[in-house]
């Protein structure tokens, strides 16, 4: 007896380095009535065969200029000839490494904004264009260790949601999303 699965799934595509990464993508199995949903935040890469459907999660995280895609997160979606499935996740993600200098600087220096907005001093026009890069930065920090950062950043949070541009708030909600993935994981 074979069981049959409807799985219906759309993204944006995007070409990356040669290879083909989807976002704002929409995963939903009809028999189960069953949605996985993977927001505008999420780069993933999308697989099948006959017996299951693959998604892979990536971040971009890196230094400045020297950013690329590390896989995060893979979700198999297992297909049973009984008519049943299973979903199972598998982290993936490995941090990639730093000069220690480099972040306990980098670390610093986001502390400092970080104060300044709290105390509502204006900033430089230098730490302004790093506070587009703090959830970044931080993000990287803890990845080093600095286990503190998501408080410093929830400090932030206020001033980099106001920003004209939302690039910066959506980088806050992705390094908060990545570093509860990591935690838990």
């Amino acid at each position: 007896m074979y069981a049959f699965f409807v799985l219906c799934w759309a993204g944006e595509s995007k070409i990356i380095n040669g290879k083909e990464f989807f976002s704002r993508v929409d995963i939903e199995l009809i028999n189960e009535q069953v949605k996985l949903f993977f927001s505008a935040l999420d780069d993933v890469q999308i697989s099948y065969n006959s017996n299951s459907f693959i998604v892979t999660e990536y971040i971009y995280l890196g230094l400045e200029k020297q950013e690329k895609y590390y896989p995060l997160e893979k979700t198999i979606i297992h297909f049973k000839n009984n008519g049943k499935h299973d979903i199972v996740k598998e982290f993936l993600f490995e941090p990639p490494k730093f000069d220690a200098e480099i972040i306990y600087h980098m670390y610093y220096n986001c502390n400092a904004i970080v104060k300044k907005i709290e105390e509502n001093k204006p900033l430089s026009k230098t730490e302004y264009l790093d506070v587009l890069r703090l959830p970044t930065n931080y993000l990287i920090c803890y990845l080093h260790g600095f286990l503190d950062v998501a408080e410093h950043l929830k400090k932030a949070k206020h001033y980099i949601k106001n920003l004209e541009d939302k690039t910066t708030y959506i980088n806050y909600k992705e390094a908060m999303r990545v570093i509860r993935k990591v935690q838990y994981n």
